[in-house]
Parts: C-alpha cells; sequence; structure tokens
C-alpha cells in the first residue's frame, strides 16, 4: 500500500485514476477474495484522498489561481463513492460497474 506521504504528492486527477484502477481490477477479478481485497484496497486509497491536506491549484481562468486544499473544498464525492464501495464490500450491492460509471 502507498504511503500518505506519497499518496500527497498525487495531483487529485491521480488519485481518482488510481482508486478507479483498483475498482476496474476489482470488477475483473476471478475469485471472489481477489475482489474483496481490491475494494478494500479502493476504500483504503479514498481514505488516503480524505486525509490528504496538501493544497493544490486550482485555475479559474487563464489570470486567476486560487490554492485550496485538495479535497476539503467538497469532500462528498468520495464520502459517496467509499459509501457505494462499502455496500459492495460488505454484500449489499454487487454492481461494481455502476460504481465505476460514477467517476
Amino acid at each position: 500500500m502507498i504511503s500518505l506521504e506519497r499518496w500527497k504528492t498525487l495531483s487529485r486527477r491521480d488519485q481518482l485514476g488510481h482508486t478507479a484502477s483498483e475498482i476496474k481490477r476489482a470488477m475483473a477479478a476471478v475469485n471472489a477474495t481477489e475482489r474483496q481485497d481490491m475494494i478494500g484496497r479502493a476504500i483504503a486509497l479514498i481514505d488516503l484522498s480524505l486525509l490528504d491536506d496538501r493544497f493544490d491549484k486550482l485555475t479559474i481562468n487563464r489570470f486567476d489561481k486560487l490554492t485550496i486544499k485538495k479535497w476539503r473544498i467538497n469532500p462528498l464525492m468520495l464520502l459517496r463513492l467509499r459509501e457505494e464501495l462499502a455496500a459492495v464490500y460488505v454484500g449489499k450491492e454487487q454492481d461494481l460497474q455502476r460504481v465505476y460509471a460514477a467517476l
């Protein structure tokens, strides 16, 4: 598993990309144990993203840039994604394709 310090160096887009990759791998998993492990890793990556308190530059237009904390301005997307993955993890939901499509 990647460390929090290394995770913080990634952009929001890269963090989401890594999380989406774990979900995609879980969709292609051959057995249930592998699938559970990959979903667990995706949830762990979301948790790392929520712990990321570093600042990111957000471009408003070509002249103005705003510096914000990566996920602090609106963590709702990550929290909802985590909730959906947790439902799959515990067996309440089976459709990983729908979760992946939400990304």
